[in-house]
């Protein structure tokens, strides 16, 4: 959108606040994983830089299980994108509901698409993520294949609560929706 997201307007909120909101409902502790500092966050709320630049969605991942692995005894990351205003308020409980033994990574799925970038991760990951970051690799899905992962549906939803939003109509679209704020 040539701009940062978080900071663009959801309803009479931005976009970063209201994530907040709905990931504050669901967790013990919410980080912000950016390359920009954004004003105006509580200060109970680390905002981190990623530890491996120009990584994606996945660096942002991996910054949080690296700091989830030095400050935390959780075992669990859920990572979300700002521009993911949707989703669930039960978006936690349903993916712990969906984890099968052994599985490192929980990912949402609505009609048969996968939404990686809306998962819970477990700390075990770090190091197999890191060293697929470090070998040049960016791309999330298949990271998914080379590692043991769950599946969560969402079909259940009324319309697709991960839908992405990456462009001025899309974000206004979405906002004129009546299940939207």
């Amino acid at each position: 959108m040539g701009s940062n997201k978080a900071l663009l307007a959801w309803g009479n909120v931005r976009l970063v606040d209201h994530l907040l909101g709905l990931l504050q409902s669901q967790c013990r502790q919410v980080l912000v994983s950016t390359n920009t500092v954004i004003d105006a966050l509580p200060a109970t709320v680390p905002q981190l830089s990623d530890t491996i630049t120009d990584a994606g969605p996945l660096g942002g991942v991996l910054t949080g299980l690296e700091w989830l692995q030095q400050y935390s005894t959780d075992e669990w990351l859920l990572s979300c994108a700002v521009d993911t205003p949707g989703i669930p308020a039960d978006l936690l409980a349903s993916l712990i509901r969906a984890w099968e033994s052994g599985s490192g990574v929980v990912v949402p799925v609505y009609q048969q698409r996968l939404h990686p970038t809306c998962s819970l991760w477990h700390r075990s990951v770090a190091s197999q993520l890191r060293r697929y970051l470090e070998d040049g690799e960016r791309r999330m899905l298949r990271f998914l294949d080379s590692t043991s992962h769950s599946l969560a549906a969402f079909d259940d939803r009324d319309g697709d609560p991960f839908i992405n939003l990456n462009t001025p109509e899309e974000l206004a679209g979405q906002q004129s929706q009546p299940h939207r704020p």
